[in-house]
C-alpha cells in the first residue's frame, strides 16, 4: 500500500513538472505572437500606414515588414499548437491526426 502511494505521488509530481514545462514554453510563444500583432498594428495604424500612399519609402518599409517580419513572428507564436493544447481531449486527438496527415 505504501509503495503504491509513493508511485502515485511521483506520477502527480511528473504531471506538475510537465504542466510547468508547457506553461514555461508557452511564454515565449505568446510573447512572439503578441509582438507580431503589435508590429502589424503599428505598421498599419501609425504614420507608416498613413503616409504609405504618398511616400515610396514608407510603402516599401511597410511592405517588407508586413510580408517578412510579421508572418515570422506570428508563426513563431505557434498558434496551431496553442489551439491543439487548449482544446478538449477529444478534439486534440482529431487535430493531431489532421495535422500529422500528409496532403
Amino acid at each position: 500500500m505504501r509503495g503504491s502511494r509513493a508511485f502515485e505521488d511521483s506520477g502527480q509530481a511528473f504531471g506538475r513538472q510537465a504542466a510547468a514545462g508547457i506553461a514555461a514554453a508557452a511564454v515565449p510563444d505568446a510573447g512572439s505572437f503578441t509582438t507580431g500583432m503589435l508590429v502589424w498594428v503599428f505598421t498599419t495604424c501609425s504614420g507608416l500606414g498613413v503616409y504609405e500612399r504618398f511616400l515610396f519609402t514608407d510603402r516599401a518599409v511597410q511592405a517588407v515588414v508586413l510580408l517578412m517580419v510579421v508572418p515570422l513572428l506570428l508563426a513563431m507564436g505557434a498558434p496551431v499548437t496553442v489551439l491543439v493544447e487548449a482544446g478538449p481531449e477529444r478534439h486534440r486527438r482529431r487535430l493531431r491526426v489532421a495535422l500529422a496527415g500528409r496532403l
